[in-house]
């Protein structure tokens, strides 16, 4: 969602300006933020702590993937490398575009019953006991 709303302000004619004149500070956020994230992911995993698979090294590289997509997205020059993403089994759940819909999820007029006809004319409402 950030990466669409970031598009489309910096499309807008009075939105636009901002991302030429703040273009550091933009990046130094962005910077700021992945510091954070690999700082949080020292604190809560240490070099012998795993999660089902799951170390600080495999999501520093995540996090370091996103960094670089988002980035690479809303038209910045990522500040990280690129890198291959170790998570891809996370992708069914952070992608909502992949979500497969089960055909008793969707709305379909296939199986509706006792739908009437909106294209009966009046008369041939008589007829109708």
């Amino acid at each position: 969602m950030s990466v669409y709303l970031i598009d489309r302000l910096r499309k807008d004619p009075d939105w636009a300006y901002i991302f030429h004149d703040y273009n550091d500070e933009i990046v130094q956020l962005y910077s700021d933020a992945i510091k954070a994230d690999f700082d949080w992911i020292d604190y809560c995993y240490t070099d012998d702590v795993q999660l089902l698979g799951v170390n600080n090294k495999v999501l520093k590289q995540f996090v370091a993937n996103n960094l670089y997509t988002v980035m690479n997205a809303v038209g910045l020059e990522p500040i990280v490398d690129k890198v291959q993403n170790p998570c891809t089994w996370a992708n069914k759940y952070t992608r909502p575009s992949t979500f497969q819909v089960s055909s008793k999820e969707k709305t379909s007029g296939l199986y509706l019953l006792g739908v009437v006809d909106q294209h009966i004319a009046a008369d041939e409402w008589a007829s109708f006991k």
